[in-house]
């Protein structure tokens, strides 16, 4: 299996497979879907306006499609959320 990739907003990536929970999260009142990848570390993946809920479940959504991508093509997938929601 190839892995795929989540560039945060800070430039970094996220390898979705080590991704433990996706949530919500309010900094200097703007809104962020984080992604927990360890206990200790969580990374802002999205800045969202809209409703949570159908922002997590495309997030979701876009990681199923990318990991069938990367089988398909047979190489590693980077998503870009901030370019796809």
């Amino acid at each position: 299996m190839y892995t795929v990739y989540i560039t945060t907003l800070n430039g970094s990536y996220i390898n979705v497979d080590k991704i433990i929970q996706l949530y919500v999260t309010e900094y200097e009142g703007e809104e962020y879907i984080m992604a927990m990848s360890s206990y200790e570390t969580a990374d802002p993946i999205l800045e969202y306006k809209s409703n949570k809920n159908e922002v997590i479940s495309g997030v979701i959504s876009i990681i199923a499609g990318a990991k069938i991508q990367s089988e398909t093509i047979g190489d590693a997938v980077i998503i870009d959320l901030a370019d796809q929601l």
